[in-house]
């Protein structure tokens, strides 16, 4: 089965067009997980998992590209779907995550003068392998708001039934409003609002939004504008807060403070089949959100693709079964015809004493020693300073983080160097094609 590509956009309002998924396979009905992770002033992400327990995270990761290793293999050890960055930093560049689909990106439009250049931002939405999806191009935001950045999909869960009125997606709107300051170097206005966010009980609206209330934040004791806005919105839509209160980010210096400045929201009818919690540390200021959902439909089994496995081929039995089916050739066949009999020879040889398989090997980073220490530390030096923000606590967790960064880039490169003197440089023992060949050329 081949990998799901994305669907054409949503027709656009008024529009008579309707949307028709491919059959899907008649898989057991599941549910869906999520987690979630938040930050300030840095790239955070969301991710979902479609199952009888579905994942959704969303993290603000400082950046996202240095951090792809890392992230890549937390996000397999909780088996995520859909993953939401913001602040993702991608400098104008692409961003791959093995075994994900880039499923919508949106740049950073401006920075905090309207003129000049800007660095930072960017919303990115991944989507798993094999999971549908549609890009949900209509912007909720209001016209004036150029400094809020969004992006968001439509994960199809299963076919619609004409015959009532289910919904059979998931809509996931990933926000990031950046902290604007009140200051001449920031000529930014905020214009951020919820108003025209859909309020249907198939949507969840997550990302950072750098408001504060104590209804997400057990920190917060003077809640903000933007968090009074957020709140109200919810109580007047019949929506919920997910988060339990559990701070998400961490500052230092000056910002030392624990707080929580990205939320998740639903509605109440969804709310009710969600759990929260904050993920683990992944070397940013902010920790991914974890949120659990249970909701109907089902989704595509995830499905690997199969590599052959040249060390444990038979290649004297590949030998003797391409030499007896050129032996069996006759010489008085067209050239044509020849090569595709050779061709079905090789093939059917292959697949016989050839094995495949798509087992998911870790990531190389995972079996580095030297990374796995490094990670271990720099999360017990975010601990010390979540027990105790001193500034002895937070010197050594910038430093930790820093040599964390280093560890993963020396490990790809290590790797690498590896992979390139031992499995680019390995013989490819293909057996003995030379006297089949000999024997066609002879009788041709």
């Amino acid at each position: 089965m081949k990998a799901a590509r994305p669907l054409p956009p949503l027709p656009p309002k008024g529009s008579s067009a309707s949307y028709q998924p491919a059959p899907r396979p008649a898989y057991r009905p599941r549910g869906i997980k999520v987690s979630k992770r938040d930050s300030s002033a840095t790239s955070s992400h969301t991710s979902i998992r479609l199952g009888s327990g579905g994942v959704r995270s969303c993290w603000n990761a400082e950046g996202v590209l240095n951090k792809i290793g890392e992230l890549s293999r937390w996000l397999s050890d909780m088996k995520v779907d859909v993953v939401a960055l913001q602040e993702a930093q991608l400098a104008g560049g692409a961003l791959a995550v093995p075994g994900y689909q880039t499923a919508a990106v949106t740049r950073r439009a401006r920075g905090r003068r309207g003129e000049g250049s800007f660095r930072g931002g960017d919303v990115v939405i991944l989507v798993r392998n094999g999971l549908n999806f549609q890009t949900i191009r209509e912007s909720p935001l209001q016209p004036q708001d150029d400094t809020t950045e969004w992006c968001a999909i439509r994960v199809i869960l299963s076919a619609p039934r004409p015959t009532t009125q289910l919904r059979h997606h998931l809509d996931i709107y990933n926000v990031y409003r950046p902290p604007i300051r009140t200051s001449a170097t920031d000529e930014r206005v905020d214009f951020f609002s919820l108003e025209a966010f859909p309020t249907l009980d198939n949507v969840i609206i997550m990302g950072d939004v750098n408001g504060h209330r104590p209804a997400w934040d057990v920190h917060c004791s003077n809640p903000d504008e933007v968090g009074r806005r957020v709140y109200d919105w919810v109580s007047e839509k019949d929506w919920q807060v997910l988060n339990t209160g559990a701070s998400t980010r961490s500052g230092c210096g000056e910002e030392a403070q624990h707080s929580t400045p990205d939320v998740a929201l639903a509605h109440s009818n969804l709310a009710r089949r969600c759990t929260w919690q904050a993920g683990t540390d992944l070397g940013s200021d902010h920790l991914p959100q974890v949120i659990t959902a249970a909701i109907s439909g089902s989704r595509p089994r995830r499905i690997r693709k199969e590599r052959w496995a040249f060390h444990k081929a038979d290649w004297a039995g590949f030998a003797a079964a391409c030499e007896v089916a050129a032996g069996a050739m006759s010489g008085e066949d067209s050239v044509e015809r020849l090569a595709t009999a050779f061709s079905g020879a090789i093939s059917g040889a292959s697949g016989k004493y050839i094995p495949r398989g798509a087992r998911a090997d870790p990531q190389p980073w995972a079996l580095d020693e030297e990374l796995v220490r490094a990670v271990a530390e720099r999360r017990a030096a975010r601990t010390a300073v979540q027990v105790d923000p001193s500034p002895e606590n937070q010197a050594l967790w910038k430093e930790k983080k820093r040599r964390a960064a280093d560890a993963e880039v020396e490990a790809r490169q290590r790797s690498f160097r590896e992979f390139a003197s031992t499995e680019l440089n390995r013989p490819a023992a293909l057996g003995h094609p030379a006297p089949a060949i000999c024997h066609l050329s002879q009788n041709h």
